[in-house]
């Protein structure tokens, strides 16, 4: 009798907490339903499988020789007073982490997905951030609002590295898809570029390019008029072991050095002449 008792007691203490996991697992489900959050790996999975972050996910993989693929940094705040991902996508190198684009994920909303767009310095859908992208009516080298800040002369990238890249300095402006064509056609391929503008003689564009690609950076000296590149010249790489740095002066003469400093005798020097061809003196 003492041993049907105790069995049957055993029986009802594995259905008693039967039923109690049962219940606490349909209560969380019921839950995570009802709350209609979107999760930050949810979120994260979606700008994965963006079809402009899949592309620069293959670029890296290339680049690095299948060791390294795209990374993501996230964060949160409010946006008109809703809660939003901040995710940026980016390559992260040995030097520092190259932002490609930064992304906002209603919290509450997985499909509303907004981009920050740098020329205007808006945030704004992803879909109307698309329309822009494939606007190909743009003829023009940079893509700029309004007019032009040029940095001042000499321009030195000793300078500008040990003011650890200001971009309150020294002004950047975006690349546009005629300019990255063609320094893709000179074997200039990269991750991300970026355009200062420095002064020029008559109506001459002068645009020093800088290219990441990898944990090298390359700065590439082009000259332009009327959106048709006239030449163009590398005046400096940083990243690998030999480190060429450069010195653009008043008189649109350009120093190269080798090293990340600007002492000794310069090893070439370039002039933009009158025409906006670069001649090596």
């Amino acid at each position: 009798m003492k041993k049907l008792i105790v069995g049957l007691l055993i029986i009802s203490a594995f259905v008693f907490n039967s039923c109690n996991s049962k219940t606490k697992k349909e209560d969380h489900e019921f839950v995570k339903v009802e709350s209609g959050n979107c999760f930050l790996d949810e979120a994260e999975n979606k700008i994965i499988s963006l079809k402009e972050v899949e592309l620069k996910a293959k670029f890296i993989d290339s680049l690095s020789n299948h060791k390294s693929g795209i990374s993501l940094i996230s964060d949160s705040l409010d946006i008109d007073g809703i809660s939003y991902y901040e995710i940026k996508a980016g390559y992260n190198t040995k030097i520092r982490f190259e932002n490609y684009y930064t992304f906002y994920i209603e919290k509450g909303n997985c499909e509303n997905i907004k981009i920050f767009e740098p020329i205007e310095g808006v945030v704004i859908s992803l879909l109307k951030w698309r329309k822009i992208q494939n606007d190909t009516k743009n003829p023009n080298l940079i893509l700029e609002n309004g007019q032009l800040k040029k940095i001042a002369l000499p321009f030195s990238f000793y300078e500008y590295f040990k003011s650890e890249y200001s971009e309150e300095k020294y002004h950047s402006y975006t690349a546009t898809k005629n300019l990255i064509d063609f320094l893709i056609s000179k074997d200039y391929e990269g991750e991300n570029y970026k355009c200062f503008i420095i002064p020029s003689k008559k109506d001459y564009l002068n645009i020093v390019v800088s290219i990441s690609r990898g944990d090298s950076e390359y700065y590439v000296l082009v000259t332009s008029k009327e959106s048709k590149i006239l030449n163009f010249i590398e005046i400096g790489c940083i990243g690998g072991e030999d480190i060429i740095t450069f010195k653009i002066l008043k008189d649109l003469s350009v120093e190269k050095f080798k090293g990340n400093q600007e002492v000794g005798v310069p090893f070439e020097k370039y002039q933009i002449n009158d025409e906006g061809i670069i001649v090596k003196l």
